[in-house]
C-alpha cells in the first residue's frame, strides 16, 4: 500500500478555515496527486478540524476516492504514527491511503515509517498543501 501524508492549505487563523490562497494550493495539490497516484483505489482520511476537512473536501472532488472518513486519531501525533502503519492490514482493498492532517502529526507518521525502514533521518513533514508519499513496499519517501 502507498500511504500519502498531506497537509492542509493556508488558513485564516481567526476562523480556522482555508484562505482563498489555501484553497488554490489544495486544488494544485489535487492535480499533482491525480498525476502521481493510481486512479480509483484511494482511501482518504482526515482529522475533523475545519482546515483539514476543507482540504479533504477539495481533494475528494479532485480525486474521487472510493472511501472517505474522519479519523480522530489523525489529531494525535504519537497514536497516528502507530496507526498509519496498520492501514494496509485494515484496508486491504485500497492501493492508496491518503491522510490529510497537520504538521506535527505528519512528522510523527513519517518518523514512524522511517523507523520501520531503519532510516536514521526521517523526511521533514509536508509544507502547506504538500504531500509526502510513503512507498511501504520499496521503503522510500517521495515529496509531491
Amino acid at each position: 500500500m502507498i500511504v500519502v501524508v498531506a497537509r492542509h492549505g493556508a488558513q485564516d487563523f481567526e476562523s480556522g478555515s482555508l484562505t482563498a490562497e489555501g484553497r488554490a494550493q489544495v486544488n494544485a495539490l489535487a492535480l499533482r496527486l491525480k498525476t502521481a497516484l493510481p486512479a480509483g483505489d484511494i482511501f482518504l482520511a482526515y482529522s475533523d478540524v475545519s482546515r483539514t476537512k476543507e482540504t479533504a473536501d477539495i481533494l475528494i472532488a479532485g480525486l474521487a476516492p472510493k472511501k472517505t472518513m474522519a479519523l480522530p486519531w489523525l489529531q494525535d501525533g504519537e497514536l497516528a504514527g502507530r496507526r498509519a502503519r496498520t492501514l494496509a492490514e485494515e484496508n486491504p482493498a485500497f492501493a492508496v491511503a491518503l491522510l490529510v492532517t497537520h504538521l506535527p502529526v505528519a512528522n510523527e507518521i513519517l518518523g514512524a515509517f522511517a523507523k520501520d525502514f531503519q532510516m536514521d533521518d526521517p523526511p521533514k513533514g509536508p509544507v502547506l498543501a504538500e504531500a509526502v508519499l510513503v512507498d511501504t513496499v520499496a521503503r522510500h519517501f517521495v515529496r509531491i
